[in-house]
């Protein structure tokens, strides 16, 4: 390449060679940046899929403590009220089939055996019957008010109001059961989860299923959150094995941020919000490529 000023400006003069050279170099540089960009937004749109998918879809993780000599059912989730109950979180979702019903098939419960990687056997006998049974927070709780315990938002307060079921599919050896603040209206107060499998159907002692949470009287049913004490019992021929009690709280069309503070807290829990995934794996992806860009230039 030569240079020479003509008029106050620098021209460069390129050979045809350096030219096509030059060229090659931005066609090159083009395609790599190009490749990497789409393999980058490839990879963040799997992590928020996969984000997503596991957002939509949860399962409480439980069995006996102890496989061989069974005395309580354990469930694996550290987040606890200042009470000591285990909590688990859901939402009533807009069905899918029906406009304006609201229900949820979350949380599931599963058994699970991690001893292979040094995590939990969680297990039941084969052939035990599992149910989980809905209690009165009132008799249970020092912030619970009855059987299905309402998050008011205009209050801040718990009020035993609103009704839920609970129930399985068509083919569950139990009547659903229609649950208000003072108890129960119709049904089975336990509700069978499943039966462990034997030996001879697969997994010994194993289980995942999902039963159903309803909001009742969608059109008129207050925003807020409702929340149900509830517990696992362990069926046998010889006798029943409980877990101890524990929350099961649903959002219904409350904003996150009021729910993971004000509506967890009058259940007694600290809540420390959390990013949603989304935002968090956008929020990365905005630091990359703005670092990128500055490189570029």
């Amino acid at each position: 390449t030569s240079a020479s000023k003509r008029g106050g400006h620098l021209e460069l003069a390129m050979t045809g060679k350096s030219s096509i050279q030059t060229i090659s170099i931005f066609i090159f540089n083009f395609l790599k940046v190009t490749y990497m960009k789409k393999r980058f937004l490839t990879l963040l749109f799997v992590a928020m899929l996969s984000s997503t998918v596991a957002a939509q879809h949860s399962d409480i993780e439980f069995g006996f403590d102890d496989f061989d000599s069974p005395t309580a059912v354990v469930l694996e989730k550290d987040e606890r009220t200042s009470e000591g109950f285990q909590i688990f979180e859901s939402a009533f979702e807009e069905d899918a089939f029906s406009a304006g019903l609201f229900n949820t098939d979350d949380p599931g419960f599963a058994t699970v055996d991690e001893t292979a990687t040094g995590g939990p056997l969680l297990r039941f006998n084969p052939d035990d019957q599992v149910f989980l049974r809905v209690l009165d927070a009132s008799a249970e709780s020092n912030v619970g008010v009855g059987y299905v315990n309402f998050y008011n938002p205009e209050t801040d307060t718990l009020e035993a109001s609103g009704r839920v079921s609970v129930g399985g599919d068509a083919t569950s050896a139990t009547d659903d059961a229609i649950f208000n603040g003072a108890g129960i209206e119709s049904g089975d107060i336990s509700q069978l989860i499943e039966v462990g499998m034997s030996d001879s159907t697969g997994d010994p002692g194993g289980i995942h299923d999902h039963l159903v949470f309803d909001i009742l009287d969608d059109d008129s049913a207050a925003f807020g959150a409702y929340g149900l004490l509830v517990q696992v019992d362990a069926v046998s021929i010889t006798d029943t094995i409980s877990s101890d009690p524990f929350w099961l709280i649903f959002n219904h069309q409350l904003d996150e941020d009021i729910f993971d503070t004000s509506a967890l807290a009058a259940f007694g829990v600290t809540a420390v919000p959390e990013p949603a995934s989304g935002t968090l794996v956008l929020g990365v992806a905005g630091a990359i490529l703005s670092r990128r860009r500055r490189r570029l230039l």
